[in-house]
């Protein structure tokens, strides 16, 4: 299993899965390390640190 934010392998009980609220992508599961970690580069912001706001 692989993790949805930073797109490496999670090893088994070590993750946590995180229902989508809202209107766009509501009823969504997503995966997730159990302890924050970082964001890979293709989910990285579009714009540069205060551009696009």
């Amino acid at each position: 299993m692989r993790c949805d934010r930073c797109d490496q392998p999670i090893p088994p009980g070590e993750e946590e899965r995180v229902l989508v609220g809202g209107a766009s992508g509501a009823g969504t599961v997503v995966v997730l390390h159990r302890k924050l970690c970082p964001r890979s580069r293709a989910h990285a912001a579009p714009y540069p640190a205060g551009l696009g706001r």
